[in-house]
């Protein structure tokens, strides 16, 4: 599908593309929306808990598509539980698109540079995966990575991560919205982990309020994206924050972009000229060229991308001779719940 084409459905199903034919498409679409459901809640009774592992099972996912930050949010808890002496094991489906040369996506192989010694399993068979991990890796809990609609698989502690500078879209679900269940699936969430709440510090309270009265018992823990440094991907070193304190480019294919953008004009850059991909999108070397082109037109020397973004450029580094690629590295930052986040986890491990 054409780029363009994919922007603006992004746009029609966050409420941001009006006007007659947005009207039009939006109304195709919901109609469409009521097959989906259909199909949604026919394949929830029949798959759901199916398969049970002896382990426990994490499951970290979202009720929306596009990025919510999940992957920073899953070296958290995988680092949390190597904390109190448990070791994690990684279950994903590793979804990349299929025109991608990519084997595995851009998050497992985020996931395998950060955590190198914690097992990243890859499949869409993640029951699968799971019975051979018990055999393979006889100790540790399972983290079911994308896993809110993986219902075949039973859980322990059900954790939905919501972006809180646009939670649910135009709150309907797919075709015609973001959503990939109705909000009502949230019940069976045993806590929420707001992401961007700095970003959507307008949305929060609402939010939160919103949340309590859909599922009062479950906690909610509020984070932000913070960056933690800067590494030269062409020289392979740490290089200081102020390095970005300069005539930069910007490249990223993640989702919502706003965010990253924001954090690298904070850290001092001045944006002189932006490549905005879509999520998921696979580099290639004419990609790669076309950024070190730019580059040379505008004058500029550094080109500044996500982590995300980094693992599938890595390999066209030859195409940017005297051009740093400077990769913004960031973790989550909890600002308030993680007390009561950290207790769940206790129980789950004692129990």
């Amino acid at each position: 599908m054409n780029e363009r084409i994919k922007r603006y459905c992004w746009e029609l199903m966050n409420g941001k593309s009006k006007g007659v034919l947005g009207l039009f498409i939006g109304g195709v679409l919901f109609c469409l929306s009521g097959l989906y459901l259909i199909g949604v809640k026919i394949a929830f009774f029949c798959s759901r808990n199916t398969f049970r592992s002896s382990r426990k099972v994490i499951s970290v996912g979202n009720i929306t598509v596009g990025g919510v930050g999940k992957t920073p949010f899953v070296v958290y808890l995988a680092r949390l539980l190597e904390r109190k002496g448990k070791r994690a094991v990684i279950v994903t489906r590793g979804y990349m698109p299929k025109e991608s040369a990519f084997v595995q996506s851009d998050e497992v192989l985020m996931l395998k540079e950060i955590l190198l010694q914690t097992p990243v399993l890859v499949g869409k068979d993640r029951a699968e995966n799971m019975t051979r991990a018990e055999v393979e890796h006889p100790e540790g809990a399972f983290i079911l990575d994308d896993g809110f609609q993986h219902w075949k698989v039973a859980r322990d502690l059900d954790i939905v991560l919501i972006d809180a500078r646009a939670p649910f879209g135009n709150g309907r679900v797919l075709p015609a919205g973001i959503l990939r269940e109705p909000l009502s699936a949230l019940r069976r969430a045993d806590g929420f982990v707001l992401t961007h709440c700095d970003e959507g510090e307008n949305n929060v309270a609402s939010l939160k309020s919103a949340l309590s009265s859909m599922n009062p018992s479950a906690f909610v823990m509020g984070t932000v994206h913070a960056v933690t440094d800067v590494v030269d991907l062409v020289k392979k070193r740490t290089q200081p924050l102020s390095v970005l304190k300069d005539n930069v480019l910007l490249c990223t294919a993640i989702a919502r972009p706003d965010a990253f953008i924001a954090s690298v004009k904070r850290l001092g850059a001045d944006i002189r000229h932006q490549e905005i991909f879509l999520d998921h999108h696979a580099f290639t070397v004419d990609d790669a060229t076309l950024l070190a082109r730019r580059c040379r037109e505008k004058g500029l020397k550094k080109v500044v991308v996500t982590h995300k973004d980094a693992v599938k450029l890595a390999s066209f580094a030859s195409c940017f001779d005297g051009i740093s690629m400077l990769v913004l590295n960031m973790e989550i930052k909890v600002l308030y719940g993680e007390d009561e986040f950290i207790s769940s986890i206790d129980r789950l491990l004692d129990a």
